[in-house]
């Protein structure tokens, strides 16, 4: 489909951001990522790191706490299987599909034993996420877990610790770093089944909101 000369120099722009975001995300900061060795027994054969999937142009980020295991190292995709699914039925419930959303971690890498990230491993790691955030520059930032909700909370200046359709900031027009923080879905997942649908209508709702208001 031909694009009207009015809307070419428009289109070419976005274009042109759009390469920049993109290379910026998978390039530069994939790479660094990748070759970070910054922690002690991290992004080493059973720790590697993955660094973010999704659209760079996304008006939606999910910050989770850190990369999960074998799956998530192999697929280079955060939140693959397991818990995850979870958010592949919000997705699906949002009418979106995943790669239409920015996903990453607070910590990059996958601990040893699964064990909790510490405190310097978050520090080291996560000027990476404050990088990715200002690539992309999402509307709605999601929050899961507690690691992700202590070092988003002085990122947002606009916070709501859960959805609601009476909340003033779900109408009128798009608020500018809107962050939702929820539990992981590790946390959700070992719940009966009504929890699990409430967080999933939750994000899905929130996510739906972020997406059909966005400036693309």
């Amino acid at each position: 489909m031909s694009v009207p000369a009015e809307d070419a120099p428009r289109t070419a722009v976005f274009e042109a951001a759009e390469r920049q975001r993109r290379d910026l995300l998978r390039i530069d900061l994939a790479t660094d990522i990748r070759t970070c060795r910054r922690c002690d027994g991290l992004n080493e054969p059973g720790t590697e790191s993955a660094p973010a999937y999704g659209d760079s142009m996304s008006p939606v980020a999910i910050v989770g706490q850190s990369l999960c295991g074998p799956p998530c190292i192999k697929s280079q995709v955060p939140f693959t299987g397991g818990a995850g699914l979870l958010l592949d039925r919000a997705f699906v419930r949002a009418g979106i599909t995943k790669s239409q959303i920015l996903i990453t971690n607070v910590v990059h890498c996958h601990p040893p034993a699964n064990r909790p990230s510490l405190p310097d491993e978050i520090a080291n790691c996560a000027p990476f996420l404050d990088r990715e955030l200002a690539v992309v520059d999402p509307k709605l930032v999601i929050g899961l877990g507690k690691d992700a909700e202590n070092w988003l909370l002085r990122w947002s200046t606009n916070h709501r610790d859960r959805w609601s359709q009476d909340r003033p900031w779900t109408t009128g027009a798009p608020l500018a770093r809107t962050l939702l923080l929820e539990r992981h879905p590790s946390w959700v997942k070992r719940h009966r089944a009504a929890v699990q649908d409430a967080y999933v209508t939750e994000l899905a709702d929130a996510i739906a909101w972020a997406f059909a208001g966005k400036p693309r």
